[in-house]
């Protein structure tokens, strides 16, 4: 049994990533942890509706809860960083709570986003994940992942929470079969 963690920036980006992964490592009985680093929602708002802000994350929290426990994750913590926004805080506070993460749950195989992911939060996850991981006196990690995955969306204005709802139906038909 290996000890597996996956960092994303924003709920979803863990299932949308490597959603199948956490299934096929769920399924040889690993212990699979996520760690969400931001709120992922508040910039689709404006920032005086935060009303709706907040009720639009509770909703997203409790989807990101259950597929969790759909592909097998034992454990999710969502925090707080601000929606794709991240270069707005300072870089050794998303590494503190990384780092905090990993030691905690000392993972042997971390997956994250990848270097040349155009959004900036899934940039400094992928930074952030590699400063945390670097071999120290107490941690030597076996394996890193950055997964290259993107989801291009063309067109009008896109409904994300039914494209959510969508994929975890997918995800529960395929793991169904």
């Amino acid at each position: 049994m290996s000890r597996i963690l996956i960092v994303a920036a924003h709920p979803d980006d863990d299932i949308l990533g490597c959603g199948a992964t956490i299934a096929k490592h769920s399924e040889k009985g690993d212990d699979i942890s996520i760690l969400i680093l931001g709120k992922g929602i508040a910039s689709r708002y404006e920032k005086n509706d935060s009303k709706k802000v907040y009720s639009e994350q509770q909703v997203l929290y409790s989807e990101a809860k259950k597929a969790a426990c759909i592909v097998g994750a034992t454990d999710l913590k969502i925090l707080d960083f601000p929606d794709n926004s991240f270069d707005t805080v300072s870089f050794l506070d998303i590494i503190k709570e990384v780092e905090s993460f990993i030691k905690e749950f000392q993972p042997e195989i971390v997956y994250t986003h990848h270097a040349s992911d155009l959004n900036i939060d899934h940039q400094l996850t992928f930074r952030a994940v590699l400063t945390a991981t670097r071999p120290t006196q107490n941690f030597v990690l076996k394996n890193c992942i950055p997964l290259k995955f993107h989801l291009q969306l063309n067109g009008p204005l896109v409904n994300y929470q039914l494209l959510f709802r969508q994929i975890i139906l997918l995800i529960l038909i395929l793991l169904w079969k």
